[in-house]
């Protein structure tokens, strides 16, 4: 039998109420710095839809107004939809009233079922516009250091010795407000970072703040509710400014020190206060700022922070201060790029880990072994003599003495290298402000005495993508698990406002990371707003002729031509994939096609930039599965990887000029993919082995015939022995072991998965000996290695983290059916020596769940065994739900033990939610309406 949600857990009839749940506006809850728009651009508004099993909308109806109260009086709102007969609740955008900029806004929603009854209005939602992007809102001027012509560095080279001599600014003002306060909004963007401070108080819990951007075209800012930190009489307000990515001192072949934008540390402020009587008074950078080197003497994204406590200045940013030694500051020219609210997630401090060990490798040099590779910084508790230096030195791995190895060719300068000079006034804590690395070991030199194991602790950050997201994947394979937790580890600690590659000796977006794991971190996490800024990002990046860098954003490195990019000239379609295939993936999970409209001429450029290259309809540039095949010399292939790309980005144009309306450019595209595949089979496949040849090798290689497969390019006379071949060459020729890199690793286990080696598949996924992800597990790494190899340059990557979306997909059988969720795919794949998956995955429309465990006695009995699925489908959205069920058995909905399937047949009378049932190959499916359900079949 078979059965569908625990008893008594889904009882009532179907339809119900609907109500509205989890309002967001933008994908966020209760934002403060929405872009007011205008056209195809204003606010959209999303949310979940609850109640009784099978609920489902009908209609909506909007309401929003300037003040709560003001919800409930028609002549006082500022937008009522009225009943909109839509079943739509997702991205539905402003049609009220011209949004006013630096404004408040409340709005709610109530909805009808899909048998027209209404349900109750929303508690009410809050939203505050952002102020426009020019015009007079912005009173102030951008004011920070000017050096003359002598002290300023060229932007050919920005040497340490230089930098040192500058110390990041303090930047502070008096001021008074003379009326009742209700209202106070501090818009600041600080560049490269900044910290702010009203009285004395530190504002808001942001770090690094703001994300890195191309400061030519686009200067984030961010919005901060300051009306507690305020009061009427003398207030003061403060800024610590560091260089981040704007003015970065250090050397790098990646030629970050001659940016276009390289400047010293900038400030540009607007706090507009609102007083009880209406009237607004506004407080802006001008030269009625003063300012001064702080105490913070030295930093760099790379190499570190020194910082002097002797130079604190005590009560600096509380009103009153003696700043009369101080100088006014100056005004600066704007870094050119238009000032745009910044809309990603902040990076924020997620934990603090202590140190677990400590070593002493020299006499006076200790080194304190955290546990786990994190990305942040060190954290110092000292007590010593004034003037004292201690050195903290900071790394992923270590040299055969023990010291911390902080080895890299890309610098002149040693990274991750921090300097604290003690003012000897008892016990001194201390953080870094302006960076941060990648790092399990903390190496201290010159500490007074000997520290205790408490003297180091780790704080551990990151774009908070995971706050208020709950997705997560657990099974009975331990092994698994901790692949999983490495790669959401390896993950978020590549996350800080960009993707990264590793967060010591990068730190850059590489697209091609990026794109391999991008639908990892949908599965995981809150992942629309971060994307949405880095294609904005790869927008700027683009030149006129569509071309595209391999790290966005960028100083200009990578550019085909560009100094120092040696490694390819033209196209590396495995990286440019980011932008091909990101916005299309946010379309499919999130239902987003706003992101199609803004980046679809973009995507149009740049594959027009790319056919450039083709050869006959083959791309033979490009870097390949990077890394190489492990189990082959490392040997990779460069054409039939570019090609394969080629294709999907033509069928991705296709596809998205369909959703679009653009219907002659649909059929255009579709037409030039068919051509491609064409000349792709003719190229590669070879008819009489059934395997597809890679030029630039005589061998087999699996990455070469897994993306033809992926990709749907295989010829369907010869899909059989393709995969034959690819299965033979994993189990016989190299015992059960991938040999594919980063891009072919991807792909593996969901085509294996695919086309009916679901067992081939959980056997390479599973492997501890080399490559494989287990073997990393086995010999204790905490995140994920560079590639296959122990002693890969880079402990801490993430794009062969990729097996944890097939945890998803194929384990646990979660996938999108329609765009936004709005039908789903629960499909779960059990393998020899798995006993349960379980997995939750928060969506746009609200959680879906797949929980499947054997049953039967004896519980490991695989001869004969039954199954539970439990699933869970989120209001107003519909499942088709595949229930594994290889030999004839039945079907039963544990309502009441209701028989669904019985002797071949469904059964007359389905449980409420349950709209349909039959077989299909060795898999019972149910078509569900939402709710939760727990279906138990028995052979």
């Amino acid at each position: 039998p078979a059965s569908a949600g625990d008893k008594g857990e889904n009882s009532g009839p179907a339809g119900g109420h609907a109500v509205p749940a989890n309002l967001r506006v933008d994908y966020e809850r209760e934002p403060d710095n929405v872009p007011p728009g205008s056209g195809r651009s204003v606010p959209r508004f999303s949310w979940e839809v609850e109640g009784p099993r099978g609920v489902a909308q009908s209609g909506f109806r909007i309401v929003a107004a300037k003040a709560p109260e003001a919800l409930d009086t028609d002549e006082a709102r500022v937008w009522d939809s009225g009943r909109v007969a839509s079943s739509g609740s997702i991205h539905l955008p402003w049609e009220g009233k011209p949004l006013e900029p630096d404004t408040g806004y409340y709005w709610k929603v109530r909805l009808w079922d899909d048998n027209g009854h209404a349900g109750p209005w929303s508690e009410p939602a809050h939203f505050v516009t952002a102020l426009p992007r020019t015009g007079t809102h912005w009173t102030g001027s951008w004011i920070g250091p000017e050096y003359g012509d002598t002290e300023r560095p060229s932007t050919e080279a920005v040497p340490r010795a230089a930098a040192l001599a500058r110390p990041g600014p303090l930047l502070r003002r008096d001021f008074r407000l003379d009326h009742e306060i209700v209202r106070a909004r501090l818009h600041v963007s600080g560049l490269g970072y900044y910290e702010v401070s009203i009285n004395g108080q530190r504002v808001g819990d942001r770090v690094l703040e703001p994300a890195i951007s191309n400061y030519k075209k686009t200067v984030p800012y961010s919005t901060y509710d300051v009306t507690d930190l305020l009061w009427p009489g003398d207030n003061a307000i403060g800024a610590a400014l560091g260089r981040g990515w704007f003015g970065l001192p250090t050397e790098n072949v990646w030629l970050w020190h001659k940016a276009p934008w390289w400047s010293d540390p900038q400030l540009l402020v607007q706090l507009n206060v609102t007083y009880a009587d209406g009237t607004v008074a506004s407080v802006v950078t001008d030269r009625n700022w003063m300012m001064t080197d702080g105490p913070t003497r030295f930093d760099s994204v790379y190499a570190g922070e020194t910082y002097d406590a002797r130079k604190e200045k005590p009560g600096w940013n509380r009103p009153g201060y003696d700043d009369s030694g101080w100088q006014p500051a100056t005004r600066v020219d704007p870094p050119g790029g238009t000032l745009t609210p910044q809309r990603v997630q902040p990076i924020r401090i997620a934990a603090t880990l202590d140190a677990v060990k400590m070593t002493e490798p020299a006499d006076g040099v200790y080194v304190f072994d955290i546990g786990q590779i994190v990305a942040g910084w060190a954290e110092l508790t000292v007590e010593g003599p004034a003037g004292t230096v201690v050195t903290l030195i900071l790394g992923e791995k270590l040299h055969d003495d023990g010291t911390v190895n902080i080895d890299t060719g890309h610098m002149a300068d040693p990274i991750q290298t921090d300097h604290y000079i003690l003012k000897g006034e008892g016990t001194e804590t201390w953080a870094p402000r302006f960076s941060y690395k990648g790092f399990r070991y903390v190496q201290v030199e010159g500490y007074p005495g000997t520290p205790s194991l408490d003297a180091i602790r780790a704080t551990f950050l990151h774009t908070r993508f995971d706050t208020d997201h709950h997705s997560d994947f657990a099974c009975s394979n331990e092994l698994l698990n901790r692949i999983h937790r490495n790669t959401l580890w390896a993950f978020r600690n590549n996350h800080h406002g960009l993707p990264t590659d590793t967060p010591m000796l990068e730190k850059n977006g590489w697209t091609g990371d990026a794109q391999l794991t991008a639908e990892t971190g949908i599965y995981n996490y809150d992942m629309a707003r971060f994307y949405t800024k880095w294609l904005r990002d790869f927008a700027d990046s683009q030149l006129e002729s569509g071309e595209l860098p391999t790290i966005v954003p960028t100083s200009g490195w990578s550019y085909e031509g560009s100094e120092g990019w040696t490694a390819v000239q033209g196209p590396t379609p495995g990286w440019d994939a980011a932008y091909m295939l990101i916005p299309w993936w946010m379309y499919e999970y999130y239902g987003d096609e706003r992101i199609l409209e803004t980046h679809y001429e973009g995507m149009k450029q740049y594959v027009d930039w790319l056919r450039g290259y083709a050869d006959g309809h083959i791309v033979p540039v490009g870097l390949g599965d990077w890394g190489g095949a492990p189990l082959t010399e490392a040997k990779r292939e460069t054409a039939i990887t570019s090609t394969a790309y080629y294709y999907r980005f033509v069928r991705v144009l296709a596809d998205t000029a369909k959703v679009l309306g653009k219907s002659d450019e649909a059929a255009e595209s579709t037409a030039r993919a068919d051509r491609i595949r064409d000349a792709f089979n003719e190229a590669f496949l070879d008819t009489e082995r059934g395997t597809y040849r890679t030029g630039e090798h005589g061998e087999y290689l699996q990455t070469s015939n897994v993306f033809p497969l992926a990709f749907g390019m295989v010829p369907k006379a010869y899909v059989d022995p393709v995969v034959d071949n690819l299965v033979r060459d994993i189990m016989e020729t190299h015992g059960g072991r991938l040999n594919t890199a980063t891009l072919g690793t991807k792909y593996l286990l969901p085509v294996l998965s695919e086309y009916g080696h679901h067992d081939v598949a959980y056997q390479v996924a599973t492997r501890t000996d080399f490559p494989s992800w287990g073997h990393w597990i086995v010999n204790g790494r905490t995140s994920l290695p560079e590639f296959w190899h122990l002693d890969s340059r880079s402990w801490n990557h993430h794009f062969l983290g990729t097996i944890d979306e097939w945890f998803y997909k194929y384990l646990a059988g979660i996938r999108v059916g329609e765009p936004g969720f709005r039908q789903i795919e629960i499909a779960p794949q059990p393998a020899p020596g798995l006993d349960w998956v379980r997995a939750r995955v928060d969506t746009v429309v609200g959680t879906v769940e797949s929980r499947w465990e054997y049953i039967g006695e004896p519980k490991g009995d695989r001869e004969n065994p039954g199954i539970r699925l439990q699933v869970t489908v989120p209001g107003n959205a519909t499942a088709t739900v595949r229930i594994p069920a290889p030999g004839p058995g039945d079907l039963r909905a544990r309502e009441g033990e209701t028989g669904i399937w019985r002797d071949g047949e469904p059964s007359p009378a389905l449980p409420p939610g349950i709209q349909k049932v039959y077989r299909e190959d060795n898999q019972l499916v149910a078509e569900i309406t939402a709710g939760r359900y727990a279906f138990e079949v028995e052979f």
